[in-house]
């Protein structure tokens, strides 16, 4: 890859995917993002679960015998903890003090160099400013829907990572849909839109980290031959992952494709079909 000033980061969420630190290819990346750590609900202090230390202590020094000059991030949120205490510890200086104490003993513990705060959506615009008072990256998703500090962005935070994905989540069993769309028709939830509203809220683009996700849906059509986005479909498909809604991760697409032949039909939109001889042919959609 030639080198270039952009920012380039990848997240590591073990837990669901079993993917080994080892195998991380880091010498892709400019700084790597380890997943999650938690919010304690009544101290208000980052905790680390018994599942999880082994992975964070070994994470850092794994991943730069590759590559010594990347970053190494910890993620505290993510998109299944209760946001509930994380409204009461940014609404109360005391609980953001015990936060911001713990995180930083945490991070250098795990000899992590920085924090990425993943919460999807503060619940009310003093949250967005309380926010931008620790420096860390933040990881809001789309739309654009508060009105974010952005000056004190500017200031206080390192970057801002726009999640595209998930805007259908969970997306509907009946139709094919497009989870990150560049563009969508007929309403806002795309990139293109959020990055937008981002930038013209005043946030430069060098600010600014698309977050491009390496999964899929998978959907079994009604009728092969109609195959579009939006086509109509039985059900979900796949859920190789045990995660449900017929996700599949970019690994499980690729082994999916090498197990099933390099002569698997595309759609005229270019989505990866593939046909199964059970009762009669129908039509798997990723």
């Amino acid at each position: 890859m030639g080198q270039t000033n952009w920012i380039r980061v990848g997240y590591y969420y073990n837990a669901r995917y079993a993917f080994p630190i080892s195998n991380i290819s880091s010498t892709l990346f400019t700084h790597l993002i380890c997943a999650y750590a938690g919010v304690n609900y009544t101290s208000y202090e980052v905790s680390v679960s018994p599942d999880d230390e082994e992975r964070f202590s070994s994470f850092t020094n794994i991943v730069k015998q590759k590559n010594p000059s990347v970053t190494i991030l910890l993620s505290v949120g993510g998109s299944d903890d209760d946001y509930s205490t994380y409204s009461s510890m940014i609404s109360n200086s005391s609980y953001r003090k015990s936060f911001i104490h713990s995180s930083i003993k945490i991070a250098r513990f795990y000899s992590f160099q920085g924090l990425e705060f993943a919460w999807p959506e503060a619940t009310n615009s003093n949250h967005c400013i309380d926010l931008g008072q620790p420096r860390v990256t933040y990881s809001p998703s789309l739309p654009l829907s508060k009105n974010y500090p952005i000056e004190m962005i500017k200031q206080h935070l390192n970057w801002v990572h726009v999640r595209p994905y998930g805007n259908t989540h969970p997306p509907s069993e009946n139709l094919t849909g497009a989870h990150a769309a560049l563009y969508s028709q007929g309403n806002i939830l795309n990139m293109d839109h959020g990055v937008r509203e981002w930038i013209g809220k005043g946030l430069s683009a060098n600010k600014l980290v698309l977050i491009l996700p390496f999964y899929g849906s998978a959907w079994m059509l009604q009728n092969p031959m109609v195959n579009g986005i939006g086509a109509p479909a039985k059900k979900f498909s796949l859920n190789t992952n045990g995660g449900g809604g017929g996700t599949a991760t970019y690994k499980e697409i690729k082994n999916y494709i090498e197990d099933y032949g390099p002569d698997v039909p595309l759609s005229v939109q270019l989505n990866l079909c593939r046909e199964l001889l059970d009762k009669g042919i129908s039509l798997d959609w990723i």
